[in-house]
């Protein structure tokens, strides 16, 4: 793993706070796709006493600044800023919607639900 220890991987739920700490996308990439081979290779508990704790945010890159989606200037998707601002845009949409399964993963891995809800 460029950058990571896959060593501080210490669990499940631990595995996924790691991805969502992390700001660079490509570790939190290959914590996330590390920590699901070891769970599905049966070779990670559910949750350690050495995990982190679960940030109130997840991790970001320190550029580019993040700005309102008000205080962007409007875009046609008949040009092609436009079209690069909606995919930047679907990009943003993505990179929440997998700290928000990392978020799920980790917040269940306390909870009384059978082991097949993280085999997904």
């Amino acid at each position: 793993m460029a950058g990571s220890d896959p060593v501080r991987i210490t669990s499940l739920r631990g595995g996924a706070t790691l991805a969502i700490l992390s700001p660079d996308l490509d570790e939190k990439t290959e914590l996330a796709q590390e920590t699901a081979r070891r769970w599905h290779a049966r070779r990670l508990s559910l949750r350690s006493p050495l995990d982190p704790e679960l940030p109130e945010r997840p991790g970001r890159p320190e550029k580019p600044l993040l700005v309102p989606p008000k205080a962007t200037e409007k875009r046609s998707l008949h040009t092609l800023p436009g079209r690069i601002a909606m995919l930047h845009a679907l990009a943003h949409i993505e990179l929440n919607a997998v700290d928000l399964a990392l978020d799920i993963v980790a917040r269940f891995a306390s909870e009384p639900v059978p082991h097949s809800f993280f085999d997904g």
